[in-house]
């Protein structure tokens, strides 16, 4: 007995991800969305950012960000740069 099989052949040709998502709108099945209280709650957080930006810290093309980012780990071990290969 063989286990491969072809996905299409089998079970159809899959939905596009809005025909996945507005059936199961209609259909009631909610697994796929945000609850109500999670959606209210991360607006809750965010409200104040949205209202009241914080100011842009500009910082040079290339670099790890403005100073101001290292203290955000204080306290911590510093960011790794990524490996690169040398050219």
């Amino acid at each position: 007995m063989r286990l491969d099989s072809l996905f299409a052949q089998e079970l159809g040709v899959p939905q596009a991800p809005y025909e996945r998502l507005l059936y199961d709108a209609l259909t009631g099945d909610d697994r796929l969305f945000a609850r109500q209280d999670a959606a209210r709650e991360s607006w809750r957080i965010l409200q104040p950012l949205v209202a009241y930006p914080p100011p842009v810290h500009r910082y040079p093309v290339g670099s790890w960000g403005p100073p101001g980012a290292d203290a955000l780990l204080s306290g911590h071990p510093p960011w790794q740069p990524p490996w690169l290969p040398r050219g």
